[in-house]
């Protein structure tokens, strides 16, 4: 196919797109975002775990690097950075909606809702500086007018679940004696693991054991098969209290997701 003069005018004259732009006030905002997923990542790391998780810690590298290439005003990054947002939403869903569950764990609650929203305004700004970068002139990029009603918004829900959650409420152990708990048999967590493997009752007795979380994450006591679900927040011991059934083996676990996995698993052996 041969270009005519007049297809040939047409193509000079059409402008060239620049691969790289001045950032735009929703730029700067999944900017802001992403450095602030990276916060939350250090503030999970150095102060809630105190320990260096790696596939965190490369999430966060990954973060700073995209605000990185926004702050270049690269047109393709904004974009990037939302499926970045959104990809890590959907990988640690599981674990967020089970902190979201139980506000009883404030820290992590706080977090986990702090993340959400730093990650949706993330997707939702990058959406739409891509949008801009690529349909809008340079010069035309404003700050669209749902803009600071929508972030009030979300930021207003986010600080008033916080707020709950912060309200102190009865434990497992509520209405029982601290000298009552501190006589029963105890099953403690250590280093994401329980301190034995076993646990021997006898059939047909009610069964009461003082639940002691040592590690700085949350973590549960649940045998499914007997319907016993307690969770076990940091600093604070907890009560499982249920009528052993007839003779068998049956599996105690922690259900937070990836904890089973890990090794929090045990067996609860109900003798004649």
């Amino acid at each position: 196919m041969y270009s005519t003069p007049e297809m040939r005018a047409r193509i000079a004259a059409a402008p060239i797109q620049p691969r790289r732009l001045p950032v735009a006030p929703l730029g700067k905002l999944t900017i802001g975002a992403l450095l602030a997923i990276v916060a939350l990542f250090a503030i999970l790391m150095g102060v809630m775990i105190r320990e260096v998780i790696p596939p965190v810690a490369v999430l966060g590298i990954v973060a700073l690097a995209l605000a990185g290439a926004v702050a270049a005003g690269w047109r393709w990054a904004p974009a990037v950075s939302a499926s970045f947002a959104a990809t890590v939403v959907g990988m640690y869903w599981p674990i967020m909606a089970h902190d979201l569950r139980h506000p009883e764990e404030p820290s992590f609650f706080a977090f986990m809702v702090s993340f959400l929203l730093c990650a949706a305004v993330a997707v939702t700004a990058g959406v739409g500086a891509t949008v801009q970068n690529y349909r809008a002139r340079p010069d035309g990029r404003g700050v669209p007018r749902w803009l600071s009603g929508g972030l009030a918004t979300a930021a207003g829900v986010a600080v008033g679940a916080i707020l709950v959650a912060a309200v102190p409420r009865g434990g497992a152990a509520a209405g029982v004696t601290p000298e009552i708990l501190a006589a029963l048999p105890a099953v403690k967590t250590v280093s994401f693991k329980f301190d034995q493997a076993e646990i021997r009752v006898k059939a047909g007795e009610t069964v009461a054991l003082r639940l002691e979380n040592h590690d700085r994450g949350p973590h549960s006591f649940d045998i499914d098969t007997l319907g016993v679900h307690v969770y076990m927040p940091t600093g604070q011991p907890g009560l499982a209290l249920f009528r052993a059934p007839r003779a068998g083996t049956y599996t105690f676990h922690c259900a937070i997701p990836g904890h089973t996995e890990g090794g929090m698993v045990g067996r609860l052996i109900v003798e004649e």
